[in-house]
Formats: structure tokens, C-alpha cells, sequence
């Protein structure tokens, strides 16, 4: 069956068609009302059942009204300022409940959906953290859940309200108390990666200051499509998602698990919809690559992709590199290619690369960069350098610095330090923990400028553009020598064909006085019974030899998944060194060293 046309000739901009760039103080209230009224059947967002088959869409007027009613129904329970938790999947109802969430002036609380059991400890330290009194969640979803949580959360009192129940009430007429720019639009829950999650509260004028950050960098337009399948409970997922409303063009989503079932679905759904501007995590464009090379790809057309945004984690120039000799012969450009770095803590965006141009790729010089230094070499030698990409510009109205955090004191071009952040996209802070706001969202230099955002990521300015090099918090240092985990894991994927891409976690432990390094990696599911685990066990070792000069103090082979990883997909390097050392891991096998 032929996909129906997403774009027309009466959704073209013009000088009639409402600019959300040009009207301050704008809140996602005003940004949703704006489109229903200006486009009311224009299709908003379309939901893909498999990610493959057309289920079900909503224009803007449809979504406006669920929202009222949603909202209706929650200002009517006396919940503006109260925080809810928004568990509605990845699709029209976790929008509506969103929008219905921002009339009301309640403030959203997204989590990761299906609910089950394994996931209900992290709900329940959401709930708590936030003093959430009320769940919205899908029918379906409550059908299937509700008894299963409940008695992983005996301790937390909430109220259910099914979505689709509270879209049918009559309060989408009821008069909304005004929102206001300044008002807290949602708590984003960190991903856990690096610690225990803590909601970022994000504004209003936080949110649409991000958007129009990243309006100006991708230059997308009320004829663009987007395609997503990033979780919506996720800041990358939820913000770019909302990004198609602040521009007005529809947005195609589908689940999350289905991309990572068969990831050329997303590339399927691209070509089908002709999609403009999508993008995810280096992991995603990795698996396509992998899927891509022993698939028949001839019938997709890539060739109207503008913008493949990359970021959430590091963006790695083999990966970008991989993905575009893939898909070259379907119209894939290398300028496609967007690195960008951000955060939940700066909204999502804070760096942005530009559409007119291929990725920067710089060879450093690992010896250098240990000292802090960013030194080019001309070529790439896998034994003595490392490629890292740029991840762009600060934007205008942001800006970024490299600051030593011993002396807060800014850091000249090429010297690696602490990644710092300042702008309207700043999030009010951490929701209910004033002292660690007061240390992350309101750093100031030495001199006193301020206020900035600490991210804990390290990297280097070059003219402005930002190389990331890693986390501050997951340095390993052996024998007084630094090592960026990221460089360690990259080795080890690709030391043998039985090693999964994205499954590797590398970490320093303690042993007999002396951190040692100790590597974790996931095999592929065929490798498990047949494959020779001492063989893949000396290729990562032989690997971090040969190019780092790395001795392995402990190699531990793991099933898939056995690796922690965040809902969003991160590795989580201090759940896997826990796991690690309370012998908790889903071994296949461990090697202790060779000894000579």
C-alpha cells in the first residue's frame, strides 16, 4: 500500500505562517495552541506498528484537543505545581498526556514504559525524589502492569488515570490557569549512568530556548519530516519530538525495541517517508552499518535525509565513517552528518555541527592527550593516536568553555579540561536537591563569571569547535598514565568478530594495592556455545597491547545485555564495576592475566 504524502502545498511556509522564533516568552502551551490553530488538519505525529505499518496519526487540532481534555481533567483534581508521571510508551498518548501535563500546569514526569517489574525500583526512587501523587498511563498499559508494579511499590501511594479515560472527559473547554515561561515544564530523570538519577527541572523558557538552539543549527522547515524512534521519556527522544511541533512539520515515531529488533527499520522508515532530519545515538548508526552490509539495501533513498544528528554518547569517527560507506549508494551524504553534544542538564542540546560541510575528524596524539593536551598528527596510527570528531559550535545567545575545575580558571584552545555551559537552556537545577544545583548549575569562574553549568564532560575548543574526549568521573589511570575508557572499549569491540558493537564497559578496581584495568564484554548470542572464548580473550589483550601498551588485569566475557546500561542504552561503567566486583555478572567466561 502507498504511504500517504506527508508534505502539501498549504503547509508550505510563508508570510502568513507563524514563526515561533519571533514570539518571546513563548511556552509549549502557546507553541501547540499556535499550530492547531494555524494548521488544525495538518498530521502532527504518525505511530508505526512495528515500526513498518502505518497504525494510527493525529493532526494538530486532534492533539490539541486530547491534550485539553487530559489537562482539564487534571487541573480539575487541583494538581497544578504537583508533580505526575507520565508512563504512557512511545507514542500519541505519552504526547497528549504531555501537552494535557503543560495546559494544566503540572509538571510531567516522564518515565520509561512498558512498566515491569525488573524496571520498578527505578520507578519507585522516581516517585519518591519527586513526590509524585498521580501515574498517567494507556489502558493497555495499566491492563498489563498495574498489579505486577503495585507490589514492587507497597511503600509509594499513587493514583492511576488511564489516558484514553481522560481524554474522553469534558474539560477540554474549562479555562486554563496561565502558564508562564518561567514555570517548570518537566523533571527530566537523569539516565543513571554516572550515578543515582536526579529529576533536571527544565523550564518552559528552557525548552523553547533549546528548541530554537536547535532550529538555528539544522534549518529545518514546515516541508521537513522527521523520523524517530529515541524513547520519549528520554531528553534526546522528548526534545526532538517536540522540535517537529516547534517548526510544524510531522513527525513519524515507532518503538524503541523495534529499531533494536532490526535496525535498518529506522532506514526503512526514512526512505519511505522521505524524512528529512532524524538521528540517534553513535551505537544506532553502528548497528545499521552492521545490519547494512549484509542486507539488500538497493531499494532505499536516502537521498532527502538532511540532517543524521549524532550525539547522547561518544560520537566516534569510525562509526560515521562506516555508516556513510554503507549507505552511500542509496543517497546517503557525508555532510548528512551532525555531530552534536548535549545534555539533560542543558535541556538536551548545547553544541551543534553545520549542515553544509562532512564531520571534523582530528587524529590526537594519545601521549599528549594524557598530559591534557590536544595535539594533531597528520595520520592516523592506531598505536599512537586517537580520531575524535567535533561536536560543533555553541549557538548563539550559548556558549561553552574548557575550564580547569582545581582553579576554575579557563583553559586556552587545545588544552583539555572541564566542559562548562551557559545559556537559557541551563535547567533550573536538580528538583529538591539545593546544594548539588548550587555546585553543578551555578559554577563561576575564578574571575567570577558565571553563572555555568558543570557537566562533568572533559574536552578541548578548537575556533570554537568542541571535541569531547570523555568523562571526568571515568578516567582510568594505571601506573599514573590516563586512559579515556571510550578509546579502551572502541579496542576491544573490534578485537574479534564474536564481540558485540556497543557491549564493552572498561573500568579501574583495586587490586593488591595498584588500580588495575578490568575489561567487561558482551559476546554475540551465536558465539556463546560455539565460539572460542580463549581465542576472543587473547585478541583483546593482544589489541590493548599493540595500540595502548595496555596490560589487562581481568577479562570478563559476558552473555548479551550483561553489561548495565541505562534506559537510554548508555553503559554504566560504576553498575558494571559493582556488578564486577560483588561477582554478580553474568559470566561466559574470565581470564585472569598471562603470566610471562
Amino acid at each position: 500500500m502507498r504511504e500517504p504524502e506527508l508534505t502539501h502545498q498549504d503547509a508550505r511556509r510563508d508570510a502568513t505562517h507563524f514563526d515561533l522564533r519571533a514570539q518571546p516568552g513563548m511556552t509549549a502551551v502557546g507553541m501547540l495552541d499556535s499550530r492547531a490553530a494555524e494548521s488544525p488538519n495538518r498530521r502532527a505525529y504518525l505511530y508505526l506498528l512495528d515500526g513498518e505499518h502505518l497504525e494510527r496519526s493525529v493532526t494538530y487540532s486532534e492533539l490539541d484537543q486530547r491534550a485539553r481534555s487530559i489537562g482539564g481533567r487534571l487541573q480539575s483534581m487541583g494538581l497544578r505545581g504537583e508533580r505526575v508521571l507520565l508512563a504512557c510508551g512511545h507514542g500519541i498518548d505519552f504526547l497528549s498526556a504531555l501537552f494535557g501535563c503543560f495546559y494544566a500546569g503540572v509538571i510531567a514526569v516522564p518515565v520509561e514504559a512498558p512498566l515491569r517489574p525488573r524496571r520498578a525500583s527505578r520507578l519507585r526512587r522516581i516517585a519518591i525524589d519527586s513526590g509524585a501523587r498521580i501515574l498517567l498511563a494507556s489502558g493497555a498499559e495499566m491492563t498489563r502492569s498495574r498489579a505486577a508494579v503495585l507490589a514492587n511499590l507497597t511503600d509509594v501511594d499513587l493514583d492511576w488515570i488511564d489516558v484514553e479515560t481522560a481524554n474522553r472527559s469534558s474539560d477540554d473547554d474549562c479555562d486554563f490557569v496561565p502558564v508562564h515561561a518561567g514555570d517548570i515544564a518537566y523533571l527530566q530523570y537523569t539516565s543513571g549512568s554516572t550515578g543515582t538519577p536526579r529529576g533536571v527541572a527544565i523550564s518552559h523558557e528552557n525548552l523553547l530556548s533549546n528548541l530554537a538552539h536547535i532550529d538555528f543549527g539544522v534549518e529545518q522547515t514546515a516541508e521537513s519530516v522527521s523520523v524517530q524512534w529515541l524513547p520519549l521519556h528520554h531528553d534526546m527522544g522528548l526534545v526532538n519530538a517536540l522540535y517537529a511541533t516547534y517548526v510544524g512539520f510531522p513527525c513519524v515515531m515507532f518503538a524503541p525495541g523495534q529499531f533494536v529488533q532490526r535496525p535498518l527499520r529506522w532506514l526503512e522508515a526514512i526512505s519511505r517517508y522521505r524524512a528529512t532530519y532524524s538521528g540517534g545515538p553513535n551505537f544506532a548508526y553502528k548497528f545499521c552499518s552492521q545490519q547494512g552490509e549484509i542486507s539488500n539495501i538497493s531499494g532505499l533513498d536516502l537521498s532527502r535525509w538532511q540532517v543524521a544528528f549524532c550525539g547522547a554518547e561518544f560520537v566516534r569517527a569510525e562509526t560515521l565513517a562506516q555508516f556513510h560507506k554503507c549507505f552511500a549508494s542509496v543517497g546517503f551524504r557525508e555532510e548528512a552528518l551532525y555531530p552534536c553534544y548535549g545534555l539533560a542538564e542543558f535541556t538536551v542540546a548545547v553544541t551543534g555541527g553545520r549542515t553544509d560541510r562532512p564531520p571534523v575528524v582530528r587524529h590526537i596524539a594519545t601521549d599528549a592527550l594524557r598530559r591534557g593536551i590536544a595535539r594533531y598528527c597528520d595520520t592516523h596510527d592506531p598505536r599512537s593516536t586517537i580520531s575524535i570528531v567535533g561536536c560543533g559550535n555553541a549557538l548563539p545567545e550559548h556558549s561553552v568553555s574548557i575550564v580547569d575545575p582545581g582553579t576554575r580558571k579557563p583553559l586556552d584552545d587545545m588544552r583539555v579540561g572541564e566542559i562548562w555551559a551557559a545559556g537559557a537552556s541551563r535547567g533550573q537545577g536538580y528538583f529538591g536537591r539545593r546544594e548539588e544545583t548550587e555546585a553543578v548549575f551555578h559554577a563561576r569562574l575564578d574571575s567570577g563569571k558565571g553563572p555555568f553549568l558543570r557537566t562533568g564532560d572533559l574536552g578541548f575548543l578548537d575556533k570554537g569547535e568542541l571535541f569531547v574526549t570523555g568523562r571526568a568521573n571515568d578516567l582510568i589511570v594505571i601506573c599514573g598514565r590516563k586512559y579515556y575508557p571510550d578509546d579502551i572499549e572502541w579496542i576491544v569491540e573490534t578485537a574479534h568478530p564474536n564481540l558485540l558493537a556497543g557491549g564493552c564497559a572498561a573500568f579501574s578496581a583495586e587490586e593488591h594495592i595498584d588500580e588495575k584495568l578490568i575489561v567487561v564484554a558482551e559476546l554475540v548470542r551465536t558465539a556463546l556455545r560455539n565460539g572460542d572464548h580463549a581465542q576472543v580473550v587473547s585478541a583483546i589483550r593482544h589489541a590493548l597491547l599493540n595500540r595502548r601498551e595496555l596490560d589487562v588485569a581481568h577479562v570478563v566475557l559476558v552473555r548479551p545485555g550483561g553489561v548495565p546500561r541505562s534506559p537510554n542504552g548508555k553503559i554504566q561503567r560504576g553498575a558494571c564495576r559493582h556488578n564486577y566486583l560483588a561477582q554478580t555478572l553474568p559470566r561466559v567466561t574470565s581470564a585472569p592475566p598471562q603470566r610471562q
